[in-house]
């Protein structure tokens, strides 16, 4: 049976060509982009799964009914992509600790809950959060037989989410939170869409009625598939147990590549109790996704961007959550180019707040400085931001003077807001990293950028003015 996988993703995709400058914009509702076949195993029969090198001998179900099979894709094929396309260096198998051993035999079947706990660990996750409830209990039990994740029982599902997206924000690592079907899943649903504004890599599970039962009403039945759909990256819809492994791989990769996000799996407690002998080496089926990621930074807009700070005398960097992983290039950069920096909320902790030429946070609630910087600069260096309006304000009066360089892993936040004189799709860090590359040729060359010396001690000047 086919597994059903339901995206949530309904964003504005940006066509980029082949040097990554942007051309064109529309809006597209994504759909799931594949769908595969495999053996059913129903929760009253036993589980009869023939061996990997059985499986791979034989016929697939869909080739016996006439239905093009889908070509095996190779780890060799799956390292190809990721150099070609991901740029984020996430990698396209799961992170599988070292050392670890799974508690079963390679053909030991095992309850549905219990492959997707070894998902987990083979995930590298040592820390969730939860609250049990009848659909997720199965779950719960696996988690008492791992050795590996320690379970934070929390007193509230809302509780648990925003747990779970502070451990991502500190740690680095995915979050990981579990929730019953019905109320549990929904007092998910507030931590879910902040995960997914501020973009904090989350995976939360939810339990849900028997396949059977599921449209029935039945006692505690919500379709949290389908109340998340616009406030998650993607969220799946369990509807068979081999599917699993693959489907938690997946959603790690996709809660932390490209711009991360909360992703979503509702598992069917039927599911959870069925038993099954897991494949770990099912290859993911995100080709499209993988596609829309960001290409590498090309030299031609590096060489734009210098030329523009060559010219400019006010410039001011403005910088944001998508540089949180790209502290050491934000700071070398500024170093480089000795240009004020100015960040959001979000971007808080990219960039030493008492260094000097640090104007604080800017916009709504930020200082009097910062917005003086923007409103005076003629060239804006927007890095990993989205132009929100708490920043922005009356957008055809923000940085109306300025030069926009916009830098952003999200094609869809490219012109959303404020229209750029420049824009990169890609990722901030290595984006940043050719930048500073480029300025120090330009130096070693005898093309130093300006010093802007005078624009420095005019925003230091306003910044002891309004303290």
């Amino acid at each position: 049976m086919a597994a059903l996988e339901l995206s949530a993703v309904s964003s504005r995709l940006t066509a980029v060509d082949a040097t990554g400058i942007v051309q064109k914009t529309t809006t597209l509702n994504a759909k799931p982009a594949f769908f595969g076949t495999s053996v059913r195993h129903t929760a009253n029969a036993p589980c009869q799964r023939r061996s990997r090198a059985a499986r791979a001998e034989a016929p697939s179900e869909g080739a016996k009914a006439g239905v093009a099979s889908r070509p095996a894709v190779s780890q060799d094929a799956d390292l190809a992509l990721q150099s070609q396309r991901v740029s984020s260096g996430k990698s396209l198998v799961a992170p599988t600790p070292k050392g670890f051993v799974s508690r079963y035999g390679d053909n030991e079947p095992r309850k549905g809950c219990d492959i997707l706990v070894e998902a987990l660990e083979r995930e590298g996750v040592r820390t969730l959060f939860a609250y049990p409830g009848g659909a997720s209990l199965e779950i719960h039990q696996a988690l008492t037989r791992s050795d590996n994740i320690r379970t934070i029982l929390c007193r509230h599902e809302q509780g648990e989410v925003f747990a779970a997206e502070g451990y991502a924000k500190v740690s680095g690592r995915v979050g990981v939170c579990i929730a019953t079907s019905g109320p549990g899943a929904t007092n998910l649903v507030t931590g879910l869409a902040d995960a997914m504004l501020d973009s904090v890599p989350l995976v939360a599970i939810t339990g849900q009625v028997p396949r059977p039962f599921i449209g029935t009403d039945a006692f505690q039945e919500t379709p949290i598939v389908e109340v998340t759909r616009s406030i998650t990256k993607h969220n799946y819809l369990v509807m068979d147990v081999d599917d699993i492994p693959r489907i938690v791989r997946e959603a790690f990769f996709l809660a932390a590549s490209g711009r991360p996000g909360p992703v979503l799996i509702d598992v069917p407690k039927d599911i959870q109790q069925q038993l099954a002998v897991p494949s770990w080496t099912q290859p993911m089926r995100l080709n499209a996704y993988l596609s829309r990621l960001p290409p590498p930074p090309q030299r031609a807009q590096v060489d734009q961007i210098v030329r523009l700070l060559r010219s400019a005398k006010r410039p001011v960097v403005y910088l944001g959550g998508g540089c949180l992983h790209a502290a050491d290039e934000v700071r070398e950069f500024a170093r480089l180019a000795g240009v004020p920096v100015v960040s959001t909320l979000m971007g808080l902790g990219v960039y030493d707040q008492s260094a000097p030429d640090a104007l604080h946070m800017l916009g709504m609630h930020g200082t009097v400085y910062a917005n003086y910087a923007v409103d005076s600069s003629d060239l804006l260096l927007a890095f990993g931001v989205r132009f929100d309006d708490r920043v922005t304000g009356k957008l055809d009066a923000f940085a109306a003077r300025a030069s926009i360089v916009h830098i952003d892993i999200d094609p869809a936040e490219i012109g959303k807001n404020k229209e750029a004189h420049v824009s990169m799709h890609a990722d901030v860090l290595p984006a940043l990293a050719l930048i500073n590359d480029a300025i120090k040729e330009e130096a070693a060359a005898g093309r130093p950028l300006p010093s802007y010396a005078e624009w420095r001690d005019e925003c230091m000047a306003q910044k002891a003015q309004w303290p």
